[in-house]
């Protein structure tokens, strides 16, 4: 913990809760997040990802058509070979 207080500088800050004399908490912040990292240790789709919600809903609706699309292509195959059968 003295090592993360030490080595605060415009990128990394600490917060110390005390009370009294005595510290009670620590709080480790950073503008040096590795996303791709915390992707791949976290479920973060509930975050929208860590992207803008704006986004994250746009990638939303392009993937709900590109899976109705799959399903529109999968039953016009079956259709087709349904006609080749008879």
């Amino acid at each position: 913990m003295a090592e993360l207080i030490a080595a605060q500088s415009e990128s990394n800050k600490a917060l110390v809760a005390q009370v009294k004399d005595k510290a009670v908490g620590l709080m480790g912040l950073t503008n040096e997040v590795d996303t791709k990292l915390l992707h791949q240790c976290f479920e973060l789709d509930q975050y929208d990802n860590l992207l803008k919600p704006d986004f994250m809903d746009a990638v939303r609706k392009r993937r709900e058509y590109l899976i109705w699309q799959e399903q529109v292509d999968a039953e016009e195959k079956r259709i087709n070979f349904l006609k080749k059968m008879k």
